[in-house]
């Protein structure tokens, strides 16, 4: 196998580097300063104060850390409506009453389930997040500067990744694709994990790659491939796929070498682990356990009731199978198979989410990227989604298995331990970040080979490139724009709340002006086919999602009228408000007597 060009490069090769670097860190700063100037005083940089979210959770367990609790020794639970939900309708079906289902016997149940002190989610993000608050304030925007300054750090990384397995023009093209994802500058504003796992995933192939040259990197690969497993555990998976790929190379230095070197890896993976396991044995819980919502995730994402897109709902079977298995890990897997008929409808439905998750669109959970794009006009328009970064990483991999690139194995491994994952549990935008940012030095090299191809007239070539691309790209489909229909109300519901409350805290403080703008900044994101409707007959046509959105918008229109009436001079906007709510009112007077949850 053919080993990286990029071991030596002379001078003017390394300053043509650096400029290329400068320049899409450049492109990236740009848009983050414009993303920022647009979010910066509405709701969006406060979703955590959605108490049924895991921004939320994240928080919290962070609060608690810097309040003294620094091994989380009563564990960390979010008991989240839909989890206490789930464990009284265990309780019940154990012969107990609804009525009698307490916060302790919901504390009990999940004890039962998951075990007494384990940590519901894996802990790296929110003892960072503790750090932050503790070193430099507990203000969300402390949180989003770090995750943007990390976004950054993607982008520089998938520039060298790519110039490490292809050619300057690809490292330009793949850290343009990086500063342009809509995703990742998404992500940056959320308290999420994100960003995080996919710095660290970045950062550990690069220190690996590096490895191949100069063994010294090994520490470095090792540690930051710990650390990534105690982001997101799931990412062990790639530890013993990496340390064999380091095996291969390393081999050709001799036995004795390749011993020494894949050791030292594996050991600085345990060291970047050590954290994790000295808090699990101070606790008495086994070394390597983690996040303990793994049996709950495999029933929501494999029962019979599982739609291949449809996010991380609660199955229907999931109470009676933990409440059947106790949470143990083999006995859920077994009771969720048994939950089909035939095993080929499992295996089909493998499938499935197989294809959802290279469709272009960006599966919502907690936040929804889609909504992000009504707040972010620039954004909007220049941002590129996931469809491009697969299209063009499809011919970067074609030329890799062609070119026999070794060094390229190392990012295909991650991707497909990824994808692997996702499959397995469920697909959604948060997780799939990650392995997009791995896809982007591919997609830099598809580019690259491209331009080699019609540059070189190599017109077959050039023509086969072309119809994969284009072929993939139909295939995955365009990311949408923002749609206001196809969002969920939710999405609508938190944001309009959080926007009233801040409007309503500045207005407090004597800045009825920024009260103001943010009320009618909100509002530029209500539908379009609400905000022509008028009472009258095609009132009654609208859809039950609409309706139900009509409700999230009332009380902003109530706000704003509310303060305009405070100026003569604005009577007859208040006024206009005022009517608005009303129509907001009446159209969403079929969905409450529905009662649509």
């Amino acid at each position: 196998m053919e080993a990286s060009g990029q071991a030596n490069p002379s001078l003017s090769d390394r300053r043509r580097a650096a400029f290329g670097l400068a320049f899409v860190l450049l492109v990236a700063i740009v848009l983050r300063g414009a993303t920022f100037l647009d979010v910066r005083h509405g709701p969006l940089p406060h979703g955590h104060a959605w108490t049924q979210s895991d921004m939320h959770f994240f928080d919290g367990w962070a609060r608690a850390i810097v309040a003294g609790d620094l091994l989380t020794a009563n564990g960390a639970r979010p008991y989240h409506g839909r989890h206490v939900t789930l464990a009284c309708q265990a309780y019940v079906a154990g012969g107990g009453e609804a009525a009698h289902c307490t916060h302790e016997e919901v504390v009990r149940i999940w004890d039962d389930w998951v075990g007494k002190n384990t940590l519901w989610q894996d802990p790296l993000y929110p003892y960072s997040l503790a750090l932050l608050y503790a070193t430099l304030g507990r203000s969300p925007m402390t949180v989003y500067a770090a995750q943007s300054a990390l976004g950054l750090a993607c982008v520089a990384l998938v520039y060298l990744l790519a110039l490490r397995i292809g050619d300057r023009r690809a490292a330009v093209a793949a850290g343009l694709l990086a500063a342009l994802y809509g995703p990742l500058l998404f992500y940056e504003l959320v308290m999420l994990r994100a960003v995080s796992v996919s710095a660290l995933g970045l950062l550990a192939a690069y220190a690996l790659l590096r490895t191949f040259d100069d063994h010294r990197f090994v520490w470095g690969a090792g540690l930051a491939a710990g650390a990534l497993c105690v982001l997101k555990f799931s990412w062990i998976l790639t530890v013993p796929l990496w340390a064999m790929l380091l095996a291969a190379i390393v081999w050709r230095s001799g036995r004795r070498r390749a011993v020494v070197v894949v050791g030292s890896y594996l050991a600085a993976v345990v060291v970047g682990l050590s954290g994790l396991m000295v808090r699990n044995g101070m606790l008495g819980l086994p070394l390597l356990q983690s996040a303990v919502t793994g049996p709950l995730n495999f029933i929501n994402g494999n029962a019979a009731d599982r739609v291949a897109g449809g996010g991380s709902a609660i199955s229907a079977h999931a109470a009676a199978i933990l409440a059947e298995t106790g949470g143990e890990a083999g006995a859920t897997i077994r009771a969720t198979l048994a939950t089909y008929d035939r095993l080929v409808d499992w295996l089909s439905l493998l499938a499935r989410k197989l294809v959802t998750f290279f469709d272009g669109r960006e599966i919502p959970n907690n936040v929804s990227y889609e909504y992000f794009l009504l707040h972010v006009d620039v954004i909007a328009l220049v941002a590129v989604g996931f469809a491009l970064v697969a299209s063009l990483a499809a011919v970067g991999v074609a030329v890799s298995v062609y070119r026999r690139r070794s060094e390229r194995l190392v990012l295909l491994s991650y991707i497909t331990t990824g994808v692997a994952v996702c499959v397995l549990f469920f697909n959604l935008s948060r997780f799939r970040l990650p392995i997009a940012c791995m896809m982007m030095p591919l997609a830099g090299v598809g580019y690259s080979y491209l331009v080699e191809c019609a540059y070189d007239r190599r017109w077959t070539s050039l023509a086969g490139a072309v119809v994969t691309v284009a072929v993939v790209a139909a295939l995955v489909g365009p990311s949408r724009g923002p749609a206001h229909e196809g969002l969920r109300i939710a999405d609508y519901g938190v944001a309009n709340a959080i926007a009233v409350d801040l409007a309503t805290r500045a207005v407090a403080r004597g800045d009825q002006a920024l009260g103001a703008r943010i009320a009618v900044d909100q509002l530029r994101t209500e539908p379009p086919t609400l905000s022509d409707i008028e009472p009258g007959p095609q009132s009654t046509s609208i859809s039950a999602h609409l309706s139900g959105v009509a409700g999230t918008f009332i009380d902003l229109h109530v706000f704003l009228a509310d303060l305009l009436a405070q100026s003569p001079d604005q009577a007859q906007r208040a006024a206009y408000h005022r009517r608005r709510a009303g129509v907001m009112r009446a159209l969403n007077r079929p969905y409450v007597a529905a009662g649509i949850d």
